[in-house]
């Protein structure tokens, strides 16, 4: 079971409210969920994590309205933009918090053009009482194996969440 403390509660539902947004967004349906979060609402992992991570399988030439598209939903939703990536729709955003010094802070990032070897199924995700198209087990575990190697080869360093959900996915 995770354990929240007041301020992860506070970023939970921030995530969760983003998250919904997304998926109950007719134009951004081509965005895939994957990754950590969407491993641990698929009750595939059982830590925490705060990153919104998406495959865009859509038209290359559409992938500037999706980044804007989003835009519009940080805005309707308050979010900041407090850092976004030139290359990719990668974006840190902030949200409205009272606490100073507390966890503000969101990403999203968006894979395109996606593997071809990802394979993914509808999944009822009951933390946000949505259907949500995302990886099935099988992709999650296969990149979770590929991103320790890369992020040893793109930084020189391993994340101890990586090993973690590894051996979890054992």
């Amino acid at each position: 079971m995770i354990t929240l403390t007041s301020a992860d509660a506070v970023c939970k539902a921030w995530l969760y409210r983003l998250l919904v947004s997304i998926v109950d967004n007719r134009k951004l349906q081509n965005l895939y969920f994957k990754g950590g979060t969407a491993a641990a609402m698929a009750g595939h992992l059982d830590r925490s994590s705060v990153d919104l991570d998406f495959d865009y399988l859509g038209e290359k030439g559409d992938i500037e309205a999706i980044r804007q598209e989003l835009k519009k939903v940080f805005k309707d939703l308050g979010l900041k933009i407090k850092d976004e990536s030139a290359k990719v729709p990668q974006f840190f955003l902030k949200y409205p918090t009272n606490k100073t010094n507390a966890r503000n802070t969101l990403k999203v990032d968006i894979t395109f053009p996606a593997p071809l070897s990802n394979k993914y199924e509808a999944v009822r995700s009951n933390d946000i009482e949505r259907i949500v198209i995302c990886q099935d087990v099988s992709t999650m575990f296969a990149n979770k194996l590929v991103a320790i190697i890369d992020r040893f080869v793109r930084h020189g360093s391993l994340a101890g969440r990586d090993i973690y959900d590894i051996h979890h996915f054992f």
